[in-house]
């Protein structure tokens, strides 16, 4: 899945456009186990067609990313606009990082408890009869 992920984002990122935004607003999330609040930036930026557009980021965090005002790279695609995402390693790769770690993690675990039941049951490849 992470693999996966990281081929949509540059493939994403291949196409996309960059643009300068300011953040308009931090709104706060509240996650869904109602264990926190996050913070979402909200920022406008104007596109290749001449018009402004105002996205709220899809990645939100704790502390808050970004400050009102802030000025940041945007990347967009120039067919859909509203698609546009902040131009930081966090905003645009956390999804591949966060499945691509825990891919490596339960592999790995996986792989080491294959290894284990080999070494502990040995399995003959043998025939056992002959024909």
């Amino acid at each position: 899945m992470g693999c996966g992920f990281g081929v949509y984002r540059s493939l994403w990122l291949s196409r996309s456009f960059s643009a300068i935004g300011t953040i308009d607003s931090v709104s706060e999330v509240v996650d869904q186990q109602n264990s926190g609040i996050n913070y979402a930036p909200t920022f406008t930026f104007s596109a290749a067609d001449g018009k402004e557009y105002t996205v709220t980021s899809g990645v939100a965090s704790n502390p808050p990313d970004f400050e009102v005002g802030e000025h940041v790279r945007v990347r967009y695609l120039p067919n859909h606009p509203k698609s546009a995402e902040i131009d930081s390693f966090w905003q645009l790769w956390l999804v591949s990082v966060v499945c691509g770690g825990l891919g490596a993690v339960f592999t790995t675990a996986g792989y080491l408890l294959f290894r284990y039941e080999r070494r502990r049951f040995p399995t003959s490849f043998e025939p056992t009869h002959s024909f």
